[in-house]
């Protein structure tokens, strides 16, 4: 990290010397930025402004990847592809082999269709369709097709039923899954319009529930990108049990709409597939402004965007370049169909011409073809080819390349049977196999993995602390501007290498004790929340002698990206584009409140040069109460609040990583733990305040013992649904905290009851100065 730069205001009429009070507290107005100025209405874009300026010097630089030769690109290609494995998670054992069950059988007109389960993991099962051609196979004759289905439909939907059917009619095993989280594998109790008692678009809920899906993945160290690939990966192996299968001829295509995405990944994994069909993936997007610039290949956006579906927005993908193309294009000389939903500009597509060097290097041009539709995702059908997976009109070329290299002469063919005809699940099989919800399954993965892991805690906690700890400041800042006699020293910190400013807002006593201690408060809702809901304590915070710093990391405060922190918000993109520049909202934030705390300590001239610290984390979201309903489909009007424990999780954290010794710890509304946001199915935490990755290692309350024996207050903790949590609950969570604290009981407490203002002024005035 670069050096700190600091820019100064002053108010210019400071308050006179007098007793603080609520009110005038209150009536404080520490904006970075004027009330309706340019800045303010532009403040909320500064985060991905930032981000994005990072995110375009990284495409910059994957211009420069030496892949000249086929040997340069073969040590490119492993090297990424390493990368991918690496952030996709953690994978289980390859099982001996994968134990299905078959439950019904529909005969057809020269094919059959198997409704089978098959048991990707322990306890957790694949629902699928097997489509299989009429009559005995000679060994090695038959091609096999595996289909990822988009967002829109799981296995059922029609253009899947034609495909599954016309390619076994053409002598061929066809395996057409429910994705994870769809279909008989969805998350969520609502499966129609009767499901709720609320308007709601009950046939979105699958997809929208990725986003719990994929929050609790990647809080594990995982994926649902990786746990995809993983049932497509299983699923090859269903297929090469069976009777004919030619081993040489596998081919995968994902649809439009979110199947691409796994399907490049999975291909890119295994090596077994042999053709990779993955649409609206790698390159254009069907966003995508056509005709392409002249200068696409410079100025294309290879790593992509943030949003809340995380299975084409890779988590690293732009710090472990394992771009989208870059994925695709490893698996030549395999068999390539570049796909897309809509029109494409073949001659300017950067990915195209890098798909056709690479496959030069293996002679093996023949290997590469191309589909795609008319239109825009913005027009009509029939100028616009829309299509729920993958429409006639894309199958044609499709058609072409598959009897050009797996000799599948294919024709249409449509005799569609009821969805329900094809569910898998039987009661007796269910009772029998009692299948986990993804929740529960997700969650024993994570125990397990923390178990392997206790024994390397310390080793874990440092070696987070040294990642999080990498920004250097070597000489404190000489050029200041300050008068004593003012009650509000606000100043600007900001990094070169990711300029986002942090506003710090230094409340002065009148009458204070040297050393001076200070109070630090950190909240979703910035500065500007603290004053409106906690200007008591403050006043008398600083009555008593204590300075309090407001301080607005990246990302809140006037710099939130939007006003909300929903599953669809600017905040969780954001989020996420971070995420994919291997970086995190919590670790951008911490290296930046360590940089605050570096520059308070350095004002000399108000005596901060041996001050004492102590944090406050704060949420003014009010908790869903117990009459609100948290197990609500997407989209339903007036749905439960999502919290806000950023706060409170940047303050527990930030002891882990600061050099600056922290006295003393307020939290309320924070994350009770981890562990809480995969008790349900149902998530309603914002994106920013999960780390990817912690709740393998460790979980909060472990944190919170780390903080021993200073003095740790927590009040009012929520869990992964914003609930408030009731004191048994909390003493059973904490109970490490409190071994932890054994010594030192009067020091920690944790409750579900806040404290009044008063009472959290007189908590930090004893823990800081002993009163």
């Amino acid at each position: 990290m670069n050096r700190i730069v600091l820019a100064f205001a002053f108010f210019t009429t400071p308050l006179a010397a007098q007793e603080w009070t609520a009110e005038k507290v209150r009536n404080l107005d520490i904006r970075l930025f004027p009330v309706g100025s340019a800045e303010a209405k532009e403040a909320s874009d500064l985060f991905y402004k930032a981000l994005k300026a990072e995110r375009d010097k990284r495409n910059v630089a994957s211009l420069q990847w030496k892949f000249g030769t086929k040997a340069e690109w073969e040590t490119l290609r492993d090297e990424k592809i390493a990368q991918l494995k690496k952030h996709l998670g953690h994978f289980p054992e390859v099982p001996k082999e994968v134990a299905v069950y078959k439950t019904k059988t529909i005969p057809g007109d020269g094919f059959a269709i198997d409704n089978i389960l098959y048991e990707s993991r322990p306890g957790f099962y694949v629902t699928a369709n097997l489509y299989r051609p009429a009559g005995d196979a000679k060994p090695n004759s038959r091609p096999a097709i595996l289909l990822i289905h988009s967002h829109h439909n799981p296995k059922t939907q029609g253009e899947l039923q034609d495909m599954g059917m016309l390619w076994a009619r053409a002598g061929c095993y066809v395996l057409i899954p429910d994705m994870l989280g769809h279909g008989e594998r969805r998350a969520h109790p609502f499966v129609d319009d009767k499901s709720f008692d609320k308007p709601f678009k009950a046939g979105r809920q699958d997809y929208h529930f990725r986003f719990n899906t994929g929050v609790q993945l990647a809080l594990i160290g995982d994926s649902l990108a990786g746990w995809m690939a993983w049932d497509m990966s299983r699923g090859v192996d269903v297929l090469l049990k069976l009777p004919g299968i030619d081993p040489k001829r596998i081919a995968l295509l994902g649809s439009v709409a979110g199947g691409g995405d796994p399907a490049a990944v999975t291909a890119a994994l295994d090596k077994r597939i042999g053709v990779l069909v993955p649409f609206n993936f790698g390159g254009p997007q069907p966003e995508t402004k056509f005709p392409l610039p002249e200068d696409a290949e410079a100025s294309f956006n290879y790593i992509g965007g943030g949003s809340w579906e995380s299975t084409r927005n890779l988590r690293g993908t732009g710090s472990g370049g394992f771009l989208p193309w870059v994925m695709v294009a490893s698996i030549a000389p395999r068999g390539l169909i570049h796909a897309h939903e809509f029109a494409w500009d073949k001659d300017r597509d950067p990915a195209w011409k890098r798909y056709q060097q690479i496959w030069g290097y293996y002679g093996a041009q023949d290997k590469v073809a191309f589909t795609h539709g008319r239109g825009s995702v913005k027009g009509k059908a029939p100028e616009s080819t829309h299509c729920n997976n993958i429409g006639v009109e894309h199958r044609k070329q499709i058609h072409t390349a598959l009897n050009d290299w797996f000799k599948i002469d294919a024709k249409e063919y449509s005799n569609r049977v009821p969805s329900a005809d094809l569910q898998c699940w039987t009661p007796e099989l269910r009772e029998k196999l009692k299948p986990k919800p993804l929740h529960v399954a997700a969650l024993e993965w994570a125990e397990q993995r923390q178990k392997d892991e206790r024994s390397k805690l310390e080793e874990n906690l440092t070696a987070w602390k040294t990642r999080l700890a990498q920004a250097k400041y070597d000489e404190k800042m000489s050029e200041r501007q300050s008068t004593k006699s003012a009650d509000v020293f606000p100043f600007v910190i900001f990094d070169k290498s990711l300029p986002i400013p942090v506003r710090i807002n230094l409340l002065v006593p009148h009458a204070a004790p040297k050393p001076l201690s200070v109070v630090i408060g950190l909240a979703q809702q910035g500065s500007q929340g603290f004053l409106k809901h906690r200007a008591e304590a403050i006043a008398e915070l600083l009555n008593q002698g204590i300075c309090v710093a407001l301080v607005d990391l990246p990302g809140t405060g006037e710099t939130q990206p939007g006003s909300s922190l929903s599953r669809t918000s600017y905040a969780t993109s954001v989020s996420s584009l971070a995420q994919m520049l291997g970086l995190s909202a919590t670790e951008i934030r911490l290296q930046m409140l360590q940089a605050a705390i570096y520059n308070i300590e350095g004002l000399a001239e108000f005596g901060m040069t041996t001050a004492k610290f102590a944090l406050w984390g704060d949420s003014f979201v009010e908790a869903n109460g117990t009459k609100v309903n948290v197990e609500v489909p997407y989209d339903v009007d007036n749905g439960p609040k999502v919290g806000e424990p950023a706060g409170g999780m940047i303050a527990l954290l930030a002891p882990l990583v600061t050099k600056q010794p922290i006295e003393a710890i307020y939290i309320h509304g924070g994350l009770a733990s981890y562990r809480s946001v995969l008790d349900s199915s149902f998530v309603h935490v914002p994106h920013d305040a999960l780390e990817p990755g912690m709740m393998a290692k460790f979980d909060l309350p472990e944190v919170a013992g780390r903080f021993a024996p200073r003095p740790l207050k927590l009040e009012g903790l929520i869990n992964g649904r914003n609930q408030a949590v009731a004191d048994a609950d909390l003493k059973a969570t904490y109970a490490p905290t409190h071994s932890a604290y054994e010594k030192n009981a009067d020091r920690f407490t944790v409750r579900a009851a806040r404290s009044s203002d008063k009472e959290i002024a007189a908590w930090f005035v004893k823990a800081l100065q002993g009163k």
